[in-house]
């Protein structure tokens, strides 16, 4: 038993290291490919109303646009963390003399030790292998009274673009026999109640959660970019794959994707895609 769980957990890890790379890739570009998750980030900040003296870590800030626009609410110590490299070198050079730090950590690694008053966590909660890990960090890094806010995709059906291409790369004769050994390593939560009992296990305080479906509408290119921005990190990455898939085949499933996306278009040549998010606040408790 001890010997499958090692086996599994360098799996693991070996995986969740490739994504991290792959992320490291697109760091470029990902902030022009990702405008739906800077809209929900706006949204989270409003709601977390962070004040001119508040301790914020932002909790996976990829290439640090949020963190950036946190800048502009608090004069407070401000950390960026995330686990890609090549995403903390795009921050970092962005955000040159804000006197933000941004540091290239595995958020289930969080070593902090009530250093932060509120917690920002944008779209990253999907990616967490072990959440349960990432969210006893944060109750750590918390002070007493702190505030965690969090919003990411949500339930099996969380993007409806991304479902829709996966259900046609697992049926087209030119990918379903190397897509049928894909391993989806988005971590999503069918219920409120399931991600709530998550924060609630090392002590936070649940303020409120709920999903709601976001509908909106874009052209072929955007909907790629949205494609590659929520997915791309796992679709295009053999490590997700339990077969060694060659080079034909993600030739292939770029063309599924097009495919599925100009089936899916309107006469007006935009497609609708319906993103399932969670939103969460929670609190630590005074007498933690």
């Amino acid at each position: 038993m001890k010997l499958n769980y090692f086996i599994q957990n360098e799996i693991n890890n070996n995986l969740k290291l490739q994504i991290f790379n792959k992320f490291s890739c697109i760091a470029p570009n990902y902030e022009d490919f990702s405008p739906l998750e800077k809209l929900s980030g706006e949204r989270l900040l409003d709601m977390l109303a962070i004040g001119p003296r508040d301790f914020v870590l932002d909790l996976g800030c990829g290439p640090g646009n949020m963190t950036r626009r946190i800048r502009t609410r608090t004069n407070g110590k401000l950390v960026g963390v995330d686990a890609s490299a090549g995403m903390v070198a795009q921050a970092r050079w962005h955000a040159r003399g804000s006197g933000i730090l941004f540091l290239s950590k595995d958020a289930e690694e969080l070593d902090f030790d009530r250093n932060f008053n509120v917690i920002f966590c944008n779209s990253a909660l999907q990616w967490f292998s072990r959440p349960g890990r990432v969210v006893d960090g944060c109750y750590r890094a918390l002070r007493r009274g702190g505030w965690f806010g969090a919003q990411a995709p949500a339930t099996q059906q969380w993007c409806s673009l991304v479902r829709d291409v996966m259900a046609a790369a697992s049926t087209d004769v030119r990918t379903k026999d190397d897509f049928g050994s894909f391993r989806d390593p988005l971590f999503c939560m069918a219920t409120v109640g399931e991600y709530v009992a998550l924060l609630s296990g090392p002590g936070f305080d649940v303020h409120d959660a709920w999903i709601e479906r976001e509908t909106t509408r874009h052209t072929s290119q955007e909907a790629l970019n949205l494609l590659r921005a929520m997915a791309g990190a796992a679709l295009f990455n053999r490590a997700c794959y339990k077969r060694d898939v060659s080079n034909t085949f993600f030739k292939n499933l770029n063309a599924v994707i097009r495919e599925t996306i100009h089936a899916g278009s309107g006469e007006d040549g935009l497609i609708e895609v319906n993103v399932h998010r969670l939103y969460i606040f929670a609190i630590k408790p005074l007498l933690a």
